[in-house]
């Protein structure tokens, strides 16, 4: 299990600042690695991938400050990572979904893993918004979503729909998700 350091001491100061650790989930291909570029990009922070081995990424992470507070927004590749390495010391946790695609069998498992990890607060990032022409899908997904979060007693959880990608090349529509996400989290932790 590789832990993730909450406190970073800087040698030229010697300020050991706290970060805010934030676990983006969700099922695979719903866009949280680009959310995480996403975020990166918009913030101006710093985006690095984690590996002990040059061939495989372990996890990437996107480092920002918003706020005066500093945060470490992270995912996994794989789902089995996220069974590993989470310990319960993460303060919230995004679960990314597709819009174009709804909740699947990643999504399930990710809000699981909130549950038994004792993350109890939580945001759902509707991804891939651009690609949906009908609002009217969009909001059918979102219902889907409170369903199942309302199974496992998950009640009231936000809401924020966007474009990773959008915000990357800096469209208008849908891009301003990311900053709102970000907004959303800064103001539960």
């Amino acid at each position: 299990m590789y832990l993730i350091k909450c406190n970073i001491k800087y040698e030229n100061t010697g300020e050991v600042i706290s970060l805010k650790k934030v676990a983006v989930m969700g099922n695979i291909d719903h866009g949280k690695t680009k959310l995480l570029s996403a975020i990166a990009f918009a913030f101006d922070g710093e985006k690095r991938n984690v590996s002990e081995n040059p061939e495989m990424i372990f996890r990437t992470e996107a480092e920002i400050e918003f706020g005066g507070e500093k945060y470490l927004f992270f995912d996994y590749p794989e789902d089995i990572s996220y069974e590993e390495n989470l310990d319960g010391t993460e303060d919230f946790a995004v679960i990314v979904i597709a819009a174009t695609d709804g909740p699947m069998s990643g999504t399930e498992k990710a809000i699981e893993l909130c549950k038994e990890k004792g993350i109890e607060k939580i945001a759902v990032f509707m991804s891939m918004c651009d690609l949906v022409d009908d609002e009217e899908i969009i909001e059918l997904v979102e219902m889907d979503v409170q369903e199942m979060l309302s199974e496992y007693g998950m009640d009231d959880v936000p809401f924020v729909r966007g474009s990773a990608r959008n915000t990357l090349i800096e469209r208008s529509v849908w891009a301003d998700g990311t900053e709102k996400l970000v907004e959303t989290v800064a103001g539960l932790i």
